[in-house]
């Protein structure tokens, strides 16, 4: 997404609005971003330009539990500073000539609003880790034992199965 901010630049404290839609890629097959909507606000500080706004959109992806497909709606705030003509640094990013670019303030902003582990439901069962049944719909009659397979070794030992 670029912003055009020529007449912000000459005017410090002066604020632009902006908003649009953007395209960011999915960092696996198995996730659906949809559009992401994005609004913000540009601000001359004096020093730089102050680019601050929210990203939604609606995902898609598996549970990592019972690996069913569901929808999250995900929001995330960004701030980020941008200063003309110079090297981008650790508080700023830089830009020149009177547009800033923001794909990859979005792209960020959306990823890292994904969740980490994502769970379709708080209480979901998962799947059998012997026979693979969605536990959330079926039981099965596997025998589940609770053994750390680190201590496997020391269940032969003893002759424990």
């Amino acid at each position: 997404m670029l912003i055009d901010i020529g007449a912000l630049k000459g005017e410090t404290g002066g604020t632009k609005a902006f908003e649009g839609v953007e395209e960011v890629k999915p960092p696996s097959d198995e996730i659906d971003i949809g559009e992401v909507r994005v609004e913000g606000v540009c601000t001359n500080t004096g020093d730089a330009i102050l680019v601050s706004g929210t990203v939604r959109a609606e995902v898609k992806l598996p549970c990592s539990r019972c690996l069913a497909p569901y929808s999250i709606a995900l929001e995330r705030e960004f701030v980020e500073q941008f200063v003309e003509g110079e090297e981008a640094g650790d508080d700023f990013r830089a830009f020149s000539g009177d547009s800033i670019e923001i794909h990859d303030i979005i792209e960020e902003a959306v990823l890292l609003a994904l969740p980490m582990k994502a769970v379709c439901s708080p209480d979901c069962r998962g799947l059998c880790p012997i026979c693979g049944v969605d536990l959330n719909y079926e039981s099965c009659d596997c025998e589940q034992k609770d053994l750390d397979p680190r201590l496997a070794v020391l269940a032969k030992l003893k002759g424990v199965d």
